[in-house]
């Protein structure tokens, strides 16, 4: 029998309220405690103590999280009969919807949405419960989730849909149940990547072949006017290209500075791409924005290599940009020696003008590559008068 509250003294109530809420602390602490141990006898003693069913731990965590997380189907149950808040965050941001969906635990899923928990709440990245269960490739989670309703391209902070993340990361399954689920495959993230120049980035053979069968846009361009076949150049991959090949990707497209898919292989060094690209038909000779060919721009980077490759076959040696630099003067510039040597022996014209009146040995000149003067005064190089005029500088453009 409860005493009179009224005759008791200060002392004996502030004693009884310390009993109560002590009493209430360690059944919430045996909650939690037997949630891991699976005892599900000490969950429903405690549950009925009156508890706070929506505590959280230093982590922002629940009992029903707790629940979901071990996979105890029959604990979530009897918690759910105490009307917890569906929608509670830990300190990421996640549901217990979203948690389930993440460790791909469908048993507990089926539950939670039975329950009408929110099937869109997303995480403080912005990520959503389907796009983590995408990211840890749970493809029967992804289904399960479009099912019922969730929005199978929602995007992240960054603009990154489910189906990119998968891409990025390799997770073929979560891709093709995401391609099934028709899932959009040409949308662009806030730095312009789609699914399909992500998976090139990252060199995911499988998953590139997934999205060309798939019909993914092979032609989608950024904000450079680089296709997804000028990326694959640029990572070097031959059964990349070979994929992008099969689907009928364009191997002739140019960016919007006039570059061709070799001078993306000439910025990254590498001559077995080129010698492919080659072989495809694709032109030694075009001219990029900056009126540089393939040659020239081998020789600005200083790459001798691919400067003899060029030079063997038998590309113009004397084709100028729009200030009239010829290969040779943009070799005598960086003071290759080797490929001067190479140029001169080819029959380069060591004689050629910029349109501000100077030659390879004017270079040479002014830069002091006295074994450079030497070569070119050898093979008939002339002496000039220079304009007053400066030299424009030579930029480099990848």
């Amino acid at each position: 029998m409860m005493p009179n509250i009224k005759s008791l003294s200060i002392d004996k109530i502030f004693f009884m309220l310390i009993i109560i809420f002590l009493n209430t602390k360690c059944a919430q602490y045996a909650v939690r405690g037997a949630i891991p141990l699976g005892s599900i006898k000490t969950l429903k003693h405690n549950l009925s103590k009156d508890i706070d069913i929506n505590h959280q731990d230093a982590n922002g965590i629940t009992i029903l999280m707790l629940a979901t997380m071990h996979v105890r189907v029959d604990m979530l149950t009897e918690i759910l009969k105490y009307k917890p808040d569906l929608e509670k965050v830990n300190e990421s941001g996640e549901t217990a919807l979203f948690i389930a969906a993440c460790f791909g635990r469908d048993e507990i899923l089926k539950i939670l949405l039975a329950e009408k928990a929110n099937v869109e709440a997303k995480n403080y990245e912005e990520i959503s419960p389907l796009y983590c269960a995408a990211l840890n490739n749970h493809s029967k989670t992804v289904r399960l989730l479009a099912d019922n309703g969730a929005d199978i391209n929602a995007k992240d902070k960054f603009g990154i849909t489910p189906l990119m993340a998968a891409a990025d990361n390799g997770k073929l399954l979560a891709v093709r149940e995401l391609i099934s689920l028709g899932a959009d495959k040409n949308r662009k993230s806030n730095f312009e990547w789609t699914a399909l120049t992500l998976a090139i980035d990252r060199e995911q053979e499988e998953i590139i072949s997934e999205l060309v069968k798939g019909k993914a846009d092979l032609e989608i361009r950024d904000k450079f006017g680089r296709t997804p076949w000028i990326d694959a150049v640029k990572k070097g991959n031959l059964n990349i290209l070979k994929i992008l090949i099969e689907g009928k990707a364009n191997i002739n497209v140019v960016t919007y500075s006039r570059q061709t898919s070799i001078f993306s292989a000439i910025a990254k060094n590498r001559l077995n791409v080129i010698k492919f690209l080659f072989s495809l038909g694709i032109s030694l000779e075009e001219k990029d924005s900056f009126g540089r060919t393939p040659l020239l721009y081998s020789c600005e980077m200083n790459f001798e290599e691919i400067a003899e490759f060029f030079i063997l076959q038998k590309v113009n040696l004397n084709t100028g940009d729009r200030f009239n630099h010829t290969p040779l003067m943009i070799a005598v510039q960086k003071g290759n020696q080797k490929i001067v040597e190479l140029l001169i022996a080819s029959k380069a014209n060591v004689n050629a003008k910029t349109t501000y009146n100077m030659n390879a040995l004017s270079f040479a000149k002014k830069n002091k590559h006295e074994k450079i003067i030497s070569l070119l005064k050898t093979a008939g190089a002339q002496e000039i008068k220079e304009n007053p005029v400066d030299q424009p500088l030579i930029r480099m453009h990848n």
